[in-house]
């Protein structure tokens, strides 16, 4: 037996002695600790990337959407608010005038008024214009020339009155302001001068423009009505029809005492008649056309009674015949207008 047989008889020998199976738990359970710390690693990394993939996917596989970004508003700049304006019209008359109506415009500043104002030409061309302050919450008005006087009335309006001669054009349309614009022009050179103006407001009180609430009755015949005034301030009596959109404030010495006055006919023929009795006459009786009616009532405390007679489309007029009343001494009398 050489060499080389001996040392290959002695390795089988070694491997062929018991195995000592001592092991080192320490070192087991440190060894295991490490490996389940590894495969969680391992794990956890995976997972992400896992979940970083899926998100791509996901992503990419949504609808496409543009994203529109919002920016910041953008200050614009602006202009200084225009005043509140109205347009006075007034009627075309023969021979044509050359202003024929004007602008108004109205600041309200706490307890004043601005009010700046110009004359208007048929063309829209416009004149100089002129600026007032006035208080707020009083009448105030302003001749503009010897033929145009513009005033402001510090309440909404139903009818407005000027002495005949002068056209009068109202617009309401500063009623965020409360108030009420009025232009009374001159449409008869022989006319005289402005008078003043007479008003009806919303709850049927007349009022002048000097403050003063004037004598004034509503008088009704059917479903017609008429308001009539006497105001011995201004010298004035009148009428005031909301109904026909017509007014007048005439001198009183026009007055229809112991007469009939004809206002205006309109197109579906209606006739109005309207009169008063004497001083301190009370209790009318009138005689009146077939197919006519009339009331009367007092005129506020003017001591005066007044009346109306109304027909359509009569077959003849006068449509009063007759008026029985009783005196201030207590006596019947009849007169025919």
């Amino acid at each position: 037996m050489n060499d080389i047989e001996e040392r290959l008889r002695a390795g089988l020998r070694e491997l062929a002695e018991p195995v000592d199976a001592r092991v080192d738990a320490d070192a087991a359970l440190a060894g295991g600790a490490r490996l389940r710390r590894g495969r969680l690693a391992r794990w956890a990394s995976g997972g992400v990337a896992l979940a970083v993939l899926i998100g791509v996917l996901a992503w990419n596989g949504l609808p496409w959407r543009q994203v529109v970004a919002i920016p910041d508003p953008i200050a614009v700049p602006t202009s200084a608010p225009r005043a509140p304006s109205a347009m006075l019209s007034f009627p075309v008359s023969d021979p044509p005038q050359t202003w024929t109506g004007a602008r108004v415009s109205v600041v309200r500043t706490g307890d004043r008024l601005t009010v700046e104002l110009a004359r208007v030409q048929a063309n829209g061309d416009e004149g100089a214009s002129h600026t007032y302050t006035t208080a707020a919450g009083e009448f105030w008005s302003v001749p503009v020339d010897d033929d145009l006087v513009v005033a402001v009335i510090p309440n909404p309006v139903v009818s407005v009155a000027s002495l005949a001669g002068w056209d009068v054009s109202v617009n309401d349309g500063l009623d965020a302001l409360g108030i009420t614009v009025v232009g009374v022009q001159r449409s008869n050179p022989a006319v005289g001068a402005y008078g003043g103006l007479v008003w009806r407001g919303a709850n049927f009180d007349v009022r002048n423009s000097e403050g003063a609430v004037i004598p004034s009755a509503v008088l009704e015949a059917g479903d017609r009505s008429v308001i009539v005034f006497r105001d011995e301030g201004l010298g004035v009596w009148g009428y005031l029809d909301a109904y026909n959109d017509v007014h007048a404030a005439l001198p009183m010495a026009s007055e229809p005492t112991g007469a009939v006055y004809d206002l205006p006919k309109n197109p579906e023929g209606e006739v109005t008649e309207i009169g008063f009795l004497p001083a301190r006459g009370r209790n009318p009786k009138l005689t009146v056309r077939d197919g006519a009616m009339w009331g009367s009532a007092a005129v506020g405390d003017s001591g005066r009674v007044a009346f109306i007679a109304f027909a359509v489309s009569p077959a003849s007029t006068p449509l009063v015949t007759s008026v029985t009343y009783t005196d201030a001494s207590g006596k019947r009398m009849t007169y025919q207008p």
